[in-house]
This record gives structure tokens, C-alpha cells and sequence, in this order.
């Protein structure tokens, strides 16, 4: 592949995962700046209706976008690798480990806490007011990596635009 075309196909896929990072991290950071505490407030039975409406709507796409922002980061990290653009191959890396990081997380504690509480409340035996608390940390700490993972493309973006 000629190298004008690797650049053009590399900036495209670059601003698609940028706005892709950006509707991932805007989850992150209303729950970092208000949506956790608002809910830390309210009771179990309403914490498990709000899951089980908003999880039933967003679930499916949630996976997409985080597929999604994996597969471009790999895709941006090979094509960066080989024209040795190693900035942008370090960055994505970086990003796209983050958004991992948050997958791995999500599978092991969020997902199960939200299959729960659509059961809610029959699913005998669970502490719901503790899960509720455990989902809304997780949530939080979440958001830290899909927030920071923007933060750190954004970086990349505002460094590319003083260096040209």
C-alpha cells in the first residue's frame, strides 16, 4: 500500500475512534460528575427499575462501541507500526488498553451486577443496596478509563496540530 494512502486511511479511522472515545467517555463522565452520587441516593427498587430500562436500551450498543473502539485501535496501531509512526502507535496503545481495561471490567463486575438486578427482586438472597453501591463504584472507576483514554487521544490530536 502506498504510504499517502496508509496516511489517509490512518487519519479516517482516526477520527472515527476519536468519536467513538468521546460517546464512550460522555457514559464516564456523567456518572464521574453527578449520575453516581444521584444514584447512590435513591432506593434499591428504583436503582433496579432505572437498570433494567436504561440496560435493556443501551446494553447492545454499549458492546458495539466498545468492539468497535478495540478493533480501530488495532487497526491504527498496525497501520502506525508499519510506516514507524510510533507516536501515534504508543498512543493508540495506550488508549486502546484503557478501553480494554474497562471492557475486562464491565464483564466481570457490571454486566453480572445488571443481570441481577433484572431479576431484581426475586433473586433471592442478594444484598441489592450492596450491589447497587458496587455497581455505582465500578461504574466510576470505569469512566476513569474511558475518560483518561480520550484525554490521551485528544492529547495526540492537539500534538499533531502543533507539530504540522
Amino acid at each position: 500500500m502506498r504510504p499517502e494512502i496508509k496516511y489517509m486511511i490512518t487519519e479516517k479511522l482516526r477520527v472515527v475512534q476519536l468519536i467513538v472515545f468521546i460517546i464512550l467517555a460522555s457514559q464516564g463522565m456523567f456518572y464521574f460528575l453527578a449520575g453516581a452520587e444521584a444514584l447512590r441516593n435513591v432506593s434499591v427498587p428504583t436503582f433496579a427499575e432505572q437498570r433494567k430500562a436504561v440496560d435493556l436500551v443501551i446494553g447492545t450498543r454499549l458492546q458495539i462501541l466498545y468492539y468497535a473502539a478495540i478493533i480501530i485501535g488495532f487497526a491504527i496501531m498496525v497501520l502506525s507500526a508499519k510506516s514507524a509512526d510510533w507516536r501515534l502507535f504508543i498512543i493508540t496503545t495506550i488508549a486502546t488498553v484503557l478501553i480494554v481495561t474497562d471492557v475486562v471490567l464491565a464483564v466481570k463486575f457490571n454486566i453480572p451486577i445488571n443481570k441481577a438486578f433484572l431479576n431484581y427482586p426475586d433473586e433471592g438472597g442478594a444484598d441489592w443496596r450492596l450491589l447497587q453501591i458496587s455497581w455505582l463504584k465500578m461504574i466510576v472507576i470505569r469512566g476513569v478509563f474511558t475518560c483518561t483514554a480520550l484525554f490521551v487521544l485528544l492529547f495526540s490530536w492537539f500534538k499533531s496540530a502543533i507539530n504540522t
